[in-house]
């Protein structure tokens, strides 16, 4: 639990500490070359990461779901908690804890399975 807590606090802090590292060197290129043309990239790059992460949560997830026989609907409600954190931190060892804990309590897997981590 004590583990879990202080990933939480990481995690929390995050986005803050991303933004503080990224930003010198978003000012020097921005600086150095166009503001809408970097915007542009930015916003492809962006579109690109969402969409093959909708498609992996949409498309692929259920259908590995399906093939184990549990009702993918169920599933994902049960992860979407998890799911959104690992889109928001792009972290799988700060959403691993996240989603044990969430398939042991919201999706019904035993916890000697989750614990087998």
């Amino acid at each position: 639990n004590v583990m879990l807590r202080i990933v939480g606090i990481v995690l929390a802090a995050l986005p803050i500490g991303v933004v503080c590292l990224v930003a010198p060197t978003m000012a020097e290129t921005f600086a150095d070359q166009g503001v809408e043309e970097r915007l542009r990239q930015i916003a492809l790059f962006l579109v690109t990461v969402l969409a093959g992460l909708l498609t992996y949560t949409l498309v692929v997830l259920p259908l590995v779901v399906l093939c184990v026989g549990r009702n993918p609907i169920r599933h994902l409600q049960a992860v979407l908690p998890a799911l959104l954190t690992a889109l928001s931190t792009s972290s799988s060892s700060g959403t691993l804890p996240l989603s044990m804990k969430n398939v042991r309590e919201r999706a019904g897997v035993s916890e000697r399975i989750t614990n087998f981590v």
